[in-house]
């Protein structure tokens, strides 16, 4: 049993029965601190069929800095039952902070919980984890027949986009003014993406010198643009503002209410697949990494 404690907004691990403290993968689930019926419904569906593993770890994280009496000790109840909150005592969980929520969170895993990869998703996100697993354990036995761990980069897999504009006015605007481009560098939209270990370890030996900007997923994209990066865009990934649809391939789908989730693990366990019936809201894009990253995204209908 792996046991941890969290103190000042850092962890202190401690695993006597693991003689190879290196983790497969962690899931790193962003969560407010008022949606417990939300992280109850993500155990009870998604998390239910994960692979079994002692290499694959999930953490909700939560802010715990300015919270009501009430609310602290329904976390504390919560962590006590669960054992899979990651709390950060010193941080006020606000959409202001989020930036700083998700880079000290992958901090604290690469630190306490060291992994091959990471998963970072929010808790309106619905994951196939068990498909997402068996496909960085087939990646890992390729790269790692090629590579040694010294010579990989940074692997950052997810949904890219490199067209947006700098946001100048409502709850995106760049207090930091973002001086790199007219349009924000290319990221992986933050409904879910995985990070490599050698992004997650730069993140967290540079992440007190790097400039934080207003969207987390933006600061990422960002930041990891800094090193030697190989960037995988999967179609698979329906990770926008709102939903394309739904459709048996999708690994994560981003803006899932916890009825959809039921429905989706019900679908799931019946019959084997996400939806009761495939549907598109519209189609998606393919990235042209061969052109500027304005013109990289051009939709297609007949793209999931």
């Amino acid at each position: 049993m792996v046991l941890f404690l969290v103190v000042d907004g850092d962890m202190r691990m401690s695993s006597p029965n693991d003689p190879d403290p290196l983790l497969f993968l962690t899931v790193l689930i962003v969560s407010a601190p008022a949606n417990a019926q939300v992280r109850s419904t993500i155990r009870a569906t998604w998390l239910r069929l994960s692979p079994s593993s002692p290499k694959l770890r999930h953490f909700f994280l939560v802010g715990k800095r300015g919270l009501s009496k009430d609310i602290l000790r329904s976390l504390d109840e919560e962590a006590d039952r669960e054992e899979d909150l990651l709390f950060l005592h010193g941080l006020e969980d606000s959409f202001q902070n989020l930036t700083f929520k998700v880079s000290q969170g992958i901090s604290l895993l690469s630190k306490n919980f060291p992994s091959l990869y990471l998963l970072k998703c929010d808790d309106d996100s619905f994951v196939r984890l068990d498909k997402i697993f068996a496909e960085l354990e087939t990646r890992e036995r390729e790269v790692s027949g090629k590579l040694s761990s010294e010579k990989r980069a940074c692997w950052y897999w997810g949904y890219f986009d490199g067209r947006a504009p700098i946001q100048e006015k409502g709850k995106w605007k760049e207090k930091n003014a973002y001086l790199l481009c007219d349009n924000y560098l290319p990221y992986a939209l933050g409904g879910g993406y995985v990070i490599s270990k050698q992004c997650t370890d730069f993140i967290r030996n540079n992440r007190h010198i790097l400039k934080p900007y207003m969207n987390e997923d933006v600061t990422i994209g960002t930041w990891l643009s800094a090193i030697s990066t190989q960037r995988h865009h999967d179609t698979r990934f329906d990770t926008e503002w709102n939903s394309r649809g739904c459709s048996n391939r999708y690994l994560i789908q981003h803006k899932v209410s916890q009825v959809e989730m039921m429905e989706k693990y019900r679908n799931l366990k019946a019959k084997g697949r996400l939806c009761t019936e495939e549907w598109r809201r519209r189609g998606g894009y393919e990235y042209n990494w061969e052109t500027p990253p304005s013109q990289c995204c051009h939709r297609n209908s007949s793209i999931i």
